[in-house]
């Protein structure tokens, strides 16, 4: 019992001087510098031109430029290249949290069940094709034809007003229809139409390695399993 008793008391002991003689972990770079403001002049958004973005993932793209069989990971892989007539704003607490991209108004009119898009005037897909409304229309039709398009028991229909307004009609308001329908991507219809010769199975096929935007990036090669620049 003795023995037992010096032993513990010696394991104490022990354990008490490597306590004392660790020292205590210094505190990184980031912890010991102060965070300073930023200043109003770097929170102004400036455009810049050239560069390279890199995006590295291990999942690639199977459809880029085809909507009805696009899935998430699609839609992130062409997002530099490809835009929307509406997307999320800097401010989401304002309004319905979107602000005008392709579309350079939007009026939700909700007594009158509809959502009218006023198009910006002088964008130009990568193949040099202009944005307006038939292009705009003839996106949509590709979601609603293929039954595809989110919440299309409100659909009521499409039309042009001019050649750079266009206004879709529903049955009943929900405030996720404008969340949905204004942000889908819109490509260029004159190259799908050139790239498919009017046949659809040619088109889609096409369209799987191949997006055609008005985003601030030009696909220029996709090679499957290797890279996407």
């Amino acid at each position: 019992m003795k023995r037992l008793l010096t032993s513990s008391i010696f394991l104490i002991i022990v354990i008490m001087i490597i306590c004392s003689c660790a020292s205590p972990s210094t505190p990184t770079d980031e912890e010991t510098t102060p965070l300073l403001p930023v200043s109003a002049e770097d929170q102004e958004t400036k455009p810049v031109y050239g560069g390279t973005l890199r995006i590295l993932s291990g999942f690639e793209p199977v459809m880029l430029g085809y909507p009805p069989f696009m899935g998430p990971e699609d839609s992130m892989r062409i997002v530099p290249g490809v835009e929307k007539l509406m997307d999320l704003a800097a401010n989401r607490n304002e309004g319905n949290g979107l602000e005008p991209v392709l579309a350079e108004r939007v009026v939700e009119d909700i007594e009158n069940n509809r959502i009218i898009f006023y198009l910006r005037p002088g964008v130009t897909f990568h193949d040099g094709s202009v944005l307006n409304a038939d292009v705009v229309i003839w996106n949509y039709e590709q979601l609603v034809n293929s039954g595809s398009l989110q919440f299309i028991d409100y659909w009521q229909g499409i039309r042009k007003l001019d050649d750079m307004t266009v206004q879709i009609d529903y049955t009943e308001y929900s405030n996720q229809l404008i969340q949905s329908w204004g942000t889908i991507f819109i490509f260029s219809k004159e190259a799908w139409v050139n790239a498919s010769g009017g046949d659809t199975e040619t088109g889609i096929n096409w369209a799987r390695t191949h997006c055609v935007g008005t985003g601030p990036f030009i696909l220029e090669e996709f090679k499957r399993t290797i890279h996407m620049t």
